[in-house]
């Protein structure tokens, strides 16, 4: 897997320990098949020993996901104007709650 992190995003990963979590994990959405949502985070999650480390430049990732199933490149941005927040795309896509 590659890691894009735009440089915003590793400012705030920075300004907020260093590490970068990311949780992928498929829903079922009707007839279209599934969809697999990112969740992203500088918090460390309880079961943070299970994310495994990606190599990036200037941050730490860590991914946790189907190793099988997982994307070719994990790129991560900041998006929001008030509420600044880390946003991981899987191959480009992306879906916001």
């Amino acid at each position: 897997m590659d890691v894009i992190v735009s440089d915003e995003a590793k400012e705030l990963v920075n300004a907020h320990g260093g590490v970068v979590y990311v949780r992928s994990h498929q829903h079922r959405c009707g007839r279209a098949g599934p969809i697999t949502l990112l969740d992203t985070t500088t918090d460390p999650p309880p079961d943070a020993e299970a994310f495994f480390p990606v190599e990036t430049g200037g941050i730490t990732v860590r991914y946790h996901g189907d190793p099988v199933d997982q994307p070719h490149v994990l790129t991560i941005e900041v998006h929001g104007i008030v509420r600044r927040h880390l946003m991981a795309y899987w191959d480009g896509c992306a879906y916001e709650p």
